[in-house]
């Protein structure tokens, strides 16, 4: 990995609606990745004065952008299958397999999701990834195409792709402002009496593991919500829909074990089950409900995979798993 500081200024074009100074730059023909936005080491200048990201910047300023990049080996391209909802000249929404990692990182340097989008799209398709990034795996390269967002290894579902640089700002801004819906399908331990509930808190790094996130207090993290609804109880364990506000790493992870009734097969926040000592984690992308860049808003489903459907029948008829 190699580091290189950038300095680089755009003017806010005539006519330019009042946006957030971070908003801009991502969209501007200024080269600077959202990863360098949310690194600690990016500052932004207003006329020549430093301001904060929040900052809504107008038509006529000067904006300046000081950040460090972070270059990594570029990723080859791999002939790996993809499960395609739909795709246009934006973008391509796929149902990511459980066991694919998004983008290729040490101990998962192929195989990935990346590898598949280079060689189905070219080289330049795939982005780079900040380390010094609060949360890398959420910090793609606004100046190249590519993954928008994520989902762990073990999580499977609806994942939007941008096929543009255009389409990678666009959609990247709904998810900064939360301006899209999420809903996660889940089997979870134990059964939750309540038939609805918001769940909130600051998410961060773990103190004592750092590949692991907890709830913390308001300087250490960042805000996160998820709402769920039970959609059945069945022999000592939930079967919910879980609509996430935010989308911070591990989230509905964190947040469901908060209430002690953690994912079923999640190796980081449960104990190994016993009656299903060997299933995977059983948490699923079902539904993404986004704008396009040509303006349509869509809803995007993934089928629940196999797996959901063979907890249900053990649980159904009383039996254990192996």
């Amino acid at each position: 990995m190699g580091s290189l500081e950038r300095k680089e200024r755009a003017v806010v074009p005539e006519g330019y609606v009042p946006m957030r100074v971070d908003a801009f730059v991502a969209a501007s023909p200024i080269q600077i990745s959202r990863s360098g936005i949310k690194s600690l080491n990016a500052k932004f200048y207003v006329n020549g004065s430093p301001v904060r990201n929040s900052y809504r910047v107008k038509s006529g300023d000067v904006v300046e952008a000081e950040w460090v990049d972070y270059e990594f080996a570029p990723a080859a391209g791999e002939n790996i299958p993809l499960d395609v909802i739909y795709e246009d000249s934006d973008v391509l929404v796929i149902n990511k397999p459980q066991g694919m990692v998004v983008h290729p990182a040490p101990g998962n340097e192929s195989g990935t999701l990346v590898n598949a989008l280079v060689y189905r799209y070219g080289s330049d398709f795939a982005p780079s990834f900040s380390r010094d990034a609060v949360d890398p795996e959420d910090a793609p390269d606004l100046t190249r195409p590519g993954i928008v967002h994520r989902l762990d290894k073990d999580t499977s579902g609806v994942m939007i792709i941008a096929k543009t640089r255009e389409a990678m700002a666009f959609l990247s801004a709904q998810f900064a402002e939360h301006s899209l819906r999420k809903i996660y399908a889940a089997v979870v331990k134990g059964e939750i009496n309540q038939a609805s509930g918001t769940i909130t808190g600051y998410i961060g790094r773990s103190p004592r593991d750092r590949k692991k996130f907890a709830l913390c207090s308001k300087t250490k993290g960042k805000y996160s919500e998820s709402s769920y609804r039970v959609r059945e109880n069945i022999s000592g364990y939930s079967y919910v829909g879980v609509e996430i506000k935010t989308g911070r790493t591990h989230q509905i992870r964190v947040h469901m074990q908060s209430i002690n009734h953690p994912v079923l097969g999640d190796p980081v926040y449960s104990r190994p089950d016993s009656r299903f000592p060997d299933i995977p984690l059983m948490l699923h992308s079902e539904t993404l409900e986004i704008t396009l860049p040509s303006g349509v808003r869509r809803r995007f489903t993934a089928p629940l995979p196999e797996r959901f459907e063979t907890v249900f029948s053990a649980l159904r008829e009383g039996g254990r798993h192996d």
